[in-house]
């Protein structure tokens, strides 16, 4: 399986008397599927596997990423997706090579949502953002205040749910690439701040959108449109006692709904979590969730839950390999669609770390044809074996 390569590469990058610090973990999953639909395979098996660490060499410092995925089903998404970013020591914040920049990339509101990211891509929701060619420059303004500069060049697009039936849809999927004033590129700049209680960042964004809009474009297929696009961002994160709350509002310009028309559209986020220590006589942490998405495009945005709520509750053990489960249910306020998503996590091994999990995904589209209705089908409970070192 061509995943695994992306161990061997990590251990080309990073020989034992260069490397200061060498990550490495994966996961084997196997998926089964209750509902019947038509040829498609009742079970599956996927492999994840990621390395990363740094080394020094002289006044370079050579970060590398690698993730290797593979899929007994989806032979379209395997793939090894290698960072090597490099950094200038003596220019403080100064990188450049292959690099994964999630903010302000992603197309998603939230970096870091409560609602699990983009569920319109099944499986591939489970990969990290894929690496691309690029630089960038940070400094600091003042002692809490921070600017980054991006250019991205050459887009790489994300993996799709091709070449399957299961996971969302079974079509042939084309992506389209636009060949904006960049090129297939992107300049980015953000502003950022953190103090005792809150964070807060803006952002403008040009180029070809890094997350592409899906649009039916025949009976059999799918296209994937990349445009190019500008979006502007801000977003909040406040930490008061045990509570967090946080929101995150875009606009974007000359962008495209599930019709394929263009349309310029806002998004925005707004949740809150409240965390209860040592509940339950003292043997576990409860967290207590809830969020509310807007999509500008209503019932016409291309991904689920785009417009709704999710709440949540993550139950965490205290106790040595203790157990963690999280359960969250999501609703659709454009077609009253659910969905809801189970996972439970069981360490065995602290070190090296080797842990059991299983997850349950279930959607019910509420009788209203929409986004949802392709995963109706599609419920999936897998069981998966995590390692880590």
């Amino acid at each position: 399986m061509r995943a695994c390569c992306a161990l061997v590469v990590a251990g080309t990058l990073a020989t034992p008397a260069m490397a200061q610090d060498l990550r490495v973990e994966g996961t084997f999953w196997a998926d089964s599927f209750p509902q019947a639909r038509g040829a498609a395979a009742e079970t599956q098996q996927r492999v994840i596997l990621n390395a990363e660490g740094d080394t020094q060499i002289g006044d370079v410092t050579l970060r590398f990423d690698v993730t290797g995925f593979a899929s007994s089903d989806r032979s379209a998404e395997t793939f090894i997706d290698p960072v090597i970013d490099l950094s200038l020591s003596q220019v403080d914040g100064l990188s450049f090579g292959m690099q994964r920049i999630g903010w302000a990339l992603t197309d998603t509101p939230l970096a870091d949502p409560l609602v699990a990211p983009n569920l319109m891509f099944g499986v591939g929701g489970d990969l990290d953002g894929v690496a691309q060619p690029g630089m960038r420059y940070a400094f600091d303004l003042s002692r809490t205040t921070r600017m980054e500069i991006v250019a991205q060049f050459d887009l790489r697009t994300s993996p799709l749910p091709q070449a399957a039936d299961r996971n969302g849809f079974g079509l042939d999927v084309v992506e389209q690439q636009a060949d904006g004033d960049l090129g297939q590129g992107a300049l980015a700049l953000r502003l950022s701040g953190s103090g005792a209680a809150l964070d807060w960042s803006g952002y403008v964004f040009h180029g070809v959108s890094r997350m592409p809009t899906l649009v039916p474009t025949a009976p059999t297929q799918i296209t994937a449109f990349h445009d190019e696009v500008t979006q502007i961002g801000v977003s909040l994160d406040a930490a008061p006692g045990d509570w967090r709350v946080y929101g995150e509002a875009a606009y974007r310009w000359d962008g495209r709904d599930v019709t394929g028309a263009r349309v310029d559209h806002g998004l925005a986020t707004l949740g809150a979590e409240y965390q209860y220590f040592a509940a339950l006589g003292g043997t576990a942490d409860v967290i207590l969730g809830a969020e509310l998405r807007w999509d500008g495009r209503g019932s016409r945005a291309d991904l689920p839950f785009s417009n709704g709520a999710a709440l949540g509750v993550t139950f965490v053990q205290s106790a040595f390999l203790g157990l963690e489960a999280e359960y969250l249910v999501l609703y659709d306020s454009e077609t009253d669609a659910l969905g809801h998503d189970l996972r439970v996590t069981k360490p065995i091994l602290e070190t090296p770390f080797l842990a059991l999990e299983l997850r349950g995904l279930a959607f019910d589209d509420a009788g209203e044809p929409g986004v949802v209705t392709v995963f109706e089908d599609d419920s999936r409970y897998s069981l998966g074996l995590r390692m880590a070192f």
